[in-house]
């Protein structure tokens, strides 16, 4: 069923892609990477050859063409410059139509610019001070800045840090504002890199899969950390969008909530207030849904919990779901974007990817996508998305 008209008066809500909506694992643009990712591409490997002085060995999922050179100093900053640049097509066609247009712009990101604080740690055996390019990048809106530059025009903006959950956050406030008549539009955009920090710290809690990333598979045993870089655009309905999006999809219900019930454990309970409050905002019942993209990060504890939560809202009649994971990797503070932008895709082609890397599936009652991607009849989709420190979000989106 497609959600109603809201009837409190505020506006309802588009979100719009474009080709260049995102440079990921797959491909250097959103138009290459969608059916990279229906072919169930993996292109999990190591980064010695693509990141100079690199030191681990693990798989990881790393951007292939980066903007920049490959390298680990600056690479946050340098990723939030070309997102500016791939977008600038986009935001200068959209201020031609509207040229009185009040827009924001809101950075996704959970680790943002990590080298300085790299670099920092390193140092501090040798010197008790910090050093300035350490202190301008914690002190500093560094992908804020970068990313406006790129863009070749100031805007007001903020950046949204809450974990992997980052990118749905950040949509469900855009929307937000939106709705508030705060901005007539708003720029939502999500990034992370490889740094040392987070690749460290997923491998000291045993996070880290030294195969690669495959979400609900019965021998899974964790993680492939990724990098991604996602640009997309959330409008009032008043507001005329330029012919050269992609699609258009209308957000129908946000929630979120933060149960902090372990630092770095999820919660069934977090996870299921959270979908429950975007589908009543969205005025839909579970089995209302045509399908969800699930967080599904191939972790026990995250796969497990996830499909508690399955369960309880959907008996043994849960929809069709899939990960983008196993092809585009954990992403962290992007990785609810690309889901979000493979979710618009759904809702314009019909066709859910299925999750790469899954021959064994542990939960089949979840009705997870395997093997080749399926058809699915119209409906609204959920997208699902967990970060660190009890963060739970949930997007409820349909056809325009």
């Amino acid at each position: 069923m497609s959600a109603p008209r809201r009837h409190d008066g505020a506006p309802d809500v588009v979100l719009a892609a474009f080709d260049r909506s995102a440079r990921t694992a797959l491909a250097d643009s959103w138009a290459a990477s969608w059916p990279a990712l229906l072919d169930g591409v993996r292109p999990f490997s190591g980064v010695g050859e693509q990141i100079a002085a690199w030191p681990d060995d693990l798989p990881v999922a790393s951007l292939r063409d980066w903007p920049h050179g490959a390298q680990l100093a600056g690479r946050a900053r340098a990723l939030a410059v070309a997102l500016g640049a791939d977008s600038r097509q986009l935001h200068d066609a959209l201020l031609a139509l509207q040229p009185g247009l009040s827009l924001s712009v809101l950075i996704a990101t959970s680790h943002g610019d990590t080298w300085a604080v790299s670099q920092f740690a390193a140092d501090r055996g040798r010197s008790a001070m910090l050093p300035p390019v350490s202190a301008q990048t914690l002190l500093g809106d560094v992908l804020l800045d970068g990313y406006l530059e790129g863009l070749g025009r100031r805007w007001p903006g903020l950046t949204v840090s809450a974990a992997c959950a980052s990118a749905c956050v950040a949509t469900g406030l855009a929307a937000a504002r939106i709705r508030q008549g705060a901005s007539d539009a708003c720029l939502v955009v999500s990034l992370d890199v490889l740094s040392r920090i987070a690749h460290a710290g997923f491998r000291q809690i045993g996070a880290m899969s030294p195969q690669g990333c495959r979400p609900f598979d019965r021998q899974r045993n964790g993680t492939t950390i990724g990098e991604a870089g996602a640009v997309y655009l959330l409008a009032g309905s008043h507001v005329q969008l330029p012919p050269m999006l992609r699609w258009r999809v209308k957000v129908c219900g946000f929630g979120q909530s933060c149960d902090a019930r372990h630092p770095v454990e999820p919660s069934a309970d977090g996870l299921e207030r959270a979908l429950r409050v975007a589908l009543a905002e969205a005025a839909c019942r579970p089995g209302d849904l045509a399908g969800v993209y699930w967080h599904g990060t191939g972790t026990v504890q995250n796969d497990r919990t996830e499909a508690v939560v399955a369960q309880r809202l959907f008996g043994g009649e849960a929809p069709p779901g899939t990960s983008t994971k196993g092809s585009f990797g954990h992403a962290m503070g992007a990785s609810a974007a690309l889901s979000i932008l493979a979710c618009g895709e759904t809702l314009q082609s019909g066709h859910l990817p299925q999750v790469a890397g899954l021959a064994d599936n542990e939960f089949p009652d979840m009705h997870l996508v395997q093997g080749s991607p399926r058809r699915l009849p119209p409906g609204p989709l959920a997208v699902a998305a967990l970060g660190f420190g009890g963060i739970n979000a949930a997007l409820v989106l349909s056809a325009a």
